[in-house]
């Protein structure tokens, strides 16, 4: 099996900002997911290679994306 080699895109220092870490994006990796300014970055996991995975939401879907609502209902005690 062969396997694809990894390109280094870049290194960056984690830093603490409240209860939560934070990283800045490479520029290059910026350019290649085509991020602008209040995009979303999304983390996938996937725990069969352990790899974390960024995708993107663009403004404009996030401008398109409709809140559902929904409840959940009550369990039924057993009486």
């Amino acid at each position: 099996m062969t396997q694809k080699r990894l390109i280094e895109l870049g290194i960056r220092s984690v830093s603490r900002r409240g209860g939560s870490l934070q990283v800045t994006i490479p520029s290059r990796v910026a350019q290649i997911m085509n991020l602008e300014p209040e995009d979303l970055v999304v983390f996938y996991y996937d725990p069969e290679t352990r790899r974390i995975i960024l995708g993107r939401i663009s403004k404009k879907q996030i401008e398109s994306i409709k809140i559902l609502e929904f409840s959940i209902p009550e369990e039924k005690s057993e009486a």
